[in-house]
């Protein structure tokens, strides 16, 4: 974490194992560099079912939003609800960066104010309410018809280039 002062302090992260989403946010949207190319994302449902697709992804383990972005509790809420795992963001716009001392990698808050008090929020899925039919929508393209066993319209491409996102070390 980078205080005020410009000095780093580590702390450790409160998660295991998580899924990784490094990204750049431009004017209002999310660029994700993959290994198909660069996809730039202004709607945070398609950012979300990007997350969900990606088979880099392993069930619901935790998902790390590792970048900066203006709105991005409701991104992390989207996320969680689509993906059915907790989400963890901050708004101390997160970077990765590299020790020199040592090659480890790591992520970057900051700069925070002394005496800040939590700097990475959880969003949890919430099927109740708020998604947007995001998870409705996925859902139905994997419908199957129950009397034809053949796939409904929805299929997914699976052309679609996904967001694949380095796991943490």
């Amino acid at each position: 974490m980078e205080g005020a002062d410009g000095r780093l302090s580590t702390w450790p992260a409160p998660w295991s194992k998580p899924y990784v989403v490094l990204a750049q946010e431009t004017a209002g949207s999310v660029r994700l560099t993959t290994p198909d190319g660069t996809v730039t994302l202004d709607d945070a449902g398609e950012f979300a079912r990007l997350v969900t697709r990606d088979p880099g992804r392993r069930g619901t383990d935790d998902i790390v939003l590792a970048f900066p972005h203006d709105d991005i509790e409701t991104l992390a809420h989207h996320v969680a609800d689509l993906t059915g795992a907790k989400v963890w963001y901050s708004e101390y716009a997160p970077r990765p960066a590299t020790d020199w001392r040592t090659g480890a990698d790591h992520l970057v808050l900051g700069p925070v104010e002394e005496g800040t008090g939590t700097v990475w929020n959880t969003a949890v899925p919430d099927r109740g309410t708020g998604s947007e039919g995001d998870f409705d929508d996925l859902l139905d393209l994997y419908a199957q018809d129950s009397a034809t066993g053949e796939r409904h319209e929805g299929t997914p491409d699976t052309t679609t280039r996904s967001a694949h996102a380095a796991p943490s070390r």
